[in-house]
């Protein structure tokens, strides 16, 4: 598996997959290792993950990277409080240390796989930007079948200006095989003109909860995603625009944001409107089940997403679910039978939604079973690596990721 983050760093979807598939891969007798970049200080370079699994660390730059960014911000923080650095600044500021940081790990990488490849069967790459060419570069000449999962939509054809080889990059990586989470994705995918035959579909997976949600009980609204994955992906600005009209309806309800990331600016935003004391704002957590036991709703109005494990989680716990009405979300909530979906953007079409699904009790119930039904029966992880070995026993018989059936 090679993915840019790893446990215990900072998870997001993306990681916390990697993580549950390594986990019940290795739980049905699979050698697993993990390459990922050396993201923070006084992590062993070669150790063991909490399955097992054996996890190298390469390069000497990441870490710099995010110590140099949280710097940052809380300089921008203290000359300004009120101010939070904008992302594109952000990124600009930090090209430099980021294009080293990959630089070294892509050589890393490739002095790795030289010395190493013919103790592996199958590389796994979890995600399908620089880092999937950054691969193709590394492995090439070496007889070692690749698959790079592709999370995002749409499918990004470039590479951005951070990434050292970009554009050799860009074109190693649409010469790899790819699983693409949501059938949405892989018709992306397939419109950039990747060929029918190197796209195989295989969605996340989680664990079925043996538990069920006492929804109807519960006054929690839940919400989970890393404050640090901006607005213009995960529509903040619409979940919190619609929390403040929630409130003048339904004043005893209660958000729960789950999430990494400064949650500051939006404080300041709900003290304006006078329903700060409504959200509870929780950071980080390593058990969003007990959180989900709890509540009475999930809500996701994001601009741009994969396929949310957090979405997956909710379900999976029979809790009712409000989304935006986006292509990744579709192919997943079909509206009005196991979930309910609104138009993107538009912050007073999630607030009414959620007021009036809390207050249909049966139709939150009848949400809520079919919402697990579906979880069951096409996301388990169980189902979800049945599959993957499948594929990977077809990419190691036919010897190249460029024939994947």
């Amino acid at each position: 598996m090679v993915i840019w983050k790893y446990y215990p760093s900072l998870e997001g979807g993306a990681e916390r997959q990697c993580r549950k598939l390594v986990h019940e891969l290795t739980g049905r007798g699979h050698e697993c290792t993990v390459i990922t970049a050396y993201n923070e200080k006084n992590l062993d370079r070669d150790g063991k993950g909490l399955s097992g699994e054996r996890v190298i660390r390469l390069g000497d730059f990441a870490w710099v990277v995010i110590e140099f960014q949280n710097l940052l911000t809380s300089v921008i923080k203290i000359l300004s409080p009120s101010r939070k650095i904008p992302a594109s600044m952000l990124f600009w500021l930090s090209l430099p240390f980021t294009w080293l940081s990959r630089l070294s790990f892509m050589w890393s990488a490739k002095n790795y796989f030289c010395k190493n490849h013919s103790g592996y069967d199958v590389i796994h790459v979890h995600e399908a930007h620089w880092i999937a060419g950054a691969v193709e570069w590394a492995c090439q000449g070496l007889d070692v079948p690749i698959i790079c999962k592709e999370a995002d939509y749409p499918h990004k054809k470039t590479i951005s200006y951070d990434t050292p080889m970009r554009e050799k990059l860009s074109g190693l990586r649409k010469e790899s095989s790819f699983i693409a989470i949501t059938e949405a994705i892989r018709q992306s995918m397939l419109a950039t003109g990747i060929g029918r035959s190197r796209v195989s579909l295989i969605p996340n997976g989680v664990e079925i909860p043996e538990k069920r949600a006492s929804v109807l009980e519960s006054k929690a609204i839940v919400y989970i995603g890393n404050l640090t994955q901006g607005t213009h992906r995960k529509a903040f600005d619409i979940l919190f625009e619609s929390w403040v009209e929630v409130q003048k309806q339904r004043p005893d309800l209660k958000l729960i944001v789950l999430g990494g990331g400064d949650s500051s600016v939006w404080e300041n935003y709900l003290k304006e409107k006078q329903c700060v004391g409504s959200v509870d704002f929780r950071g980080s957590v390593s058990d969003v089940g007990s959180y989900l036991q709890k509540a009475r709703l999930f809500v996701l109005p994001s601009r741009v997403e994969g396929l949310s494990n957090a979405l997956l989680e909710a379900m999976s716990w029979a809790v009712p679910v409000i989304v935006s009405d986006i292509p990744t979300h579709q192919s997943l909530v079909q509206s009005g039978v196991n979930g309910i979906a609104v138009p993107v953007g538009d912050s007073n079409a999630l607030a009414r939604a959620i007021v009036d699904l809390y207050d249909n009790d049966q139709l939150s119930v009848s949400l809520a079973i079919e919402g697990r039904n579906t979880i069951v029966s096409e996301y388990s992880i169980e189902h979800v690596v049945n599959l993957l070995e499948e594929l990977y026993t077809g990419m190691i018989r036919e010897g190249s990721s460029k024939k994947v059936q």
